[in-house]
């Protein structure tokens, strides 16, 4: 349940949450260039839709030709919640879809998990250190830090890995096994100019979260071959989110081949009780008792 202050000032939905998704597509854009992740629609969920401890989802089905995304964010997040997690939500769609026209990659597969995570909390991470309007040097450690097997090392598995390749877009491209590509780095932002003429000496200026990552737990995996988009048939649908695991879907699955399906059984019905519908005879009427006279009631007369 979201708290009272989330109740006021959080996104009850899309509408709310505008000029957040604007403001996270347009620093995505200063990393990848022009891009069509305006297009993939971003919804406000109810928590009963998440996971504990989940903010965010991003849901994709693929039929062979079409590719439908969609990002849920957990409904009354905040801007300074809401930001980072949307940030880390279009790495997702970054790995599953080509940015530019949102033709499906075929990804990296569930069992590459963590290199999927990390490379989102590396999104995030980046978000937090260029755009937050949160308390960053407490959410940049959240994620450094992080002991969970998936996320934080996954993080810090991929962060090395970002900064050798020097964009987003050159590690998403690793991950698929594509092609390096020219684009600028999602690097930090330059430090805003002192005002001159401060009146109380020297301003003490801000500090600047440092982006220094301990290396990963583990070897960085060898390079891997451009995915397999796969080919499905009629009425098969490939279903998958960022959370959970790629399913096929069979809708609309065409009946099989004349000569392939066995032939029809014949329904026999089931076998009727005979009935005779003789006519009976007639009962004979029960004999009639004679009429007792002899009563016990008195006779009584009635005189004139």
């Amino acid at each position: 349940m979201p708290c009272r202050t989330c109740l006021v000032k959080g996104f009850k939905n899309t509408a709310d949450a505008t000029a957040s998704i604007h403001k996270v597509l347009n620093w995505i854009e200063t990393g990848i260039g022009p891009n069509s992740l305006m297009n993939v629609p971003v919804v406000m969920d109810s928590g009963a839709n998440f996971l504990d401890q989940q903010g965010g989802v991003t849901n994709w089905t693929y039929d062979g030709h079409t590719l439908n995304l969609q990002i849920g964010i957990l409904q009354y997040s905040q801007a300074h919640v809401f930001e980072p997690i949307l940030a880390h939500e279009y790495g997702h769609v970054l790995l599953i879809a080509d940015p530019n026209n949102l033709s499906f990659t075929g990804g990296i597969g569930q069992h590459r998990l963590q290199e999927e995570e990390g490379f989102c909390e590396v999104l995030r991470y980046l978000w937090v250190t260029q755009a937050s309007s949160g308390v960053r040097d407490l959410e940049l450690r959240s994620i450094s830090e992080n002991t969970d097997p998936v996320y934080g090392d996954g993080f810090r598995l991929m962060w090395p890995r970002y900064q050798a390749a020097g964009s987003i877009m050159n590690l998403r491209n690793q991950l698929l096994g594509l092609a390096p590509v020219a684009h600028a780095p999602l690097a930090p932002a330059p430090a805003p100019a002192t005002t001159p003429g401060w009146p109380f000496g020297k301003k003490k200026k801000k500090k600047v979260p440092a982006t220094s990552v301990a290396p990963p737990s583990q070897p960085l995996p060898p390079p891997v071959a451009p995915p397999v988009i796969p080919a499905l048939a009629p009425g098969q649908v490939l279903e998958g989110g960022s959370h959970r695991p790629t399913l096929v879907l069979d809708f609309l699955q065409q009946p099989p081949p004349a000569s392939t399906r066995p032939a029809p059984v014949l329904a026999v019905p089931p076998t009727r009780p005979a009935i005779d519908m003789t006519p009976t005879q007639p009962r004979t009427p029960p004999p009639t008792q004679p009429k007792d006279t002899n009563s016990d009631r008195p006779t009584i007369e009635f005189g004139d």
